[in-house]
């Protein structure tokens, strides 16, 4: 049994991210992950069809989970730039919205492999100190506890370990470090979010695959790192999967009193592969 670091030792510090696992099976040899955030599921212009489409499509997919980002929600209130007088249901229905249509779900099917917090989400945090998405998380995992695998929820990004299939020279499983942030850059043009992405394994090492959101515009590109590896005194290239997922916003509202331009809708998706060590962006 491993020993746990004591909280002063300064190589692992409280500040770090949690180090959450998931084990797909040694029998799984391709998996697929799609990245749902941007929906804003009460704004006048969210496509609600569009996200339940995508809900269908990884429930009827064998291997096919999620991650979830905090602008699901739209989470209007009046002191925010969003009409809060514009929506669809109102904060209290969207959540329920969001939690009977999505969470719950792809949650009862083991399909939710992290939530995190957003821009969004964080307007009720700041004004009155309760998340609701960690709320509709924990809300969730009470109904599947026993049932399913419960849903690690993380704010400020979430890292996940993720393991399929198994190697033939000693058949141990192919490891993947997955780490989703909602995001932080939105400028006019896609090459600032993607800047912003690439930032992110100069600072978290270990990462084979880099979502963020926020930026409604779905974007890949492929990373490259050297590694030393110790054990055999030689460098190993690491290929990192770095992408912005789309949103399920239809042109308007917003974006169009702004002059931004219509985005391709729906999620960034990436395949990971049980046969070699591989990860790839689908947009």
């Amino acid at each position: 049994m491993s020993r746990k670091r004591p909280r002063n030792d300064p190589e692992y510090s409280i500040d770090c991210p949690t180090f959450n696992r998931r084990d797909l099976g040694s029998e799984v040899l391709t998996a697929q992950i799609a990245f749902l955030d941007d929906a804003h599921t009460d704004n006048e212009c969210s496509d609600l069809d569009g996200l339940i489409e995508t809900r269908d499509t990884i429930l009827e997919t064998p291997n096919f989970y999620s991650f979830i980002g905090g602008d699901v929600l739209e989470n209007a209130l009046h002191t925010s730039k969003s009409a809060s007088y514009r929506t669809k249901m109102g904060p209290e229905a969207e959540q329920e919205w969001v939690f009977n249509e999505v969470l719950l779900p792809l949650g009862r099917a083991g399909r939710i492999l992290g939530v995190t917090n957003s821009n969004h989400s964080i307007r009720s945090d700041k004004a009155t100190g309760i998340d609701p998405i960690q709320q509709l998380v924990m809300r969730t995992n009470l109904e599947l506890k026993g049932i399913a695998p419960l849903i690690p929820y993380e704010r400020g990004g979430i890292w996940v370990g993720v393991t399929l299939g198994k190697r033939k020279n000693n058949g141990k499983p192919f490891c993947y470090g997955v780490f989703y942030h909602h995001g932080w850059a939105a400028g006019r043009s896609e090459g600032a979010a993607l800047n912003a992405v690439s930032s992110i394994p100069k600072w978290l090492h270990g990462t084979d695959v880099v979502v963020v959101g926020h930026a409604h515009a779905k974007t890949g590109t492929k990373l490259a790192a050297f590694e030393p590896d110790w054990t055999c005194g030689q460098f190993r290239k690491r290929r990192i999967a770095a992408g912005i997922t789309g949103s399920y916003m239809l042109w308007g509202s917003y974006g169009r009193e702004r002059g931004y331009a219509p985005k391709e809708e729906g999620a960034t998706v990436v395949k990971l592969s049980g046969k070699r060590k591989e990860a790839k962006i689908v947009l």
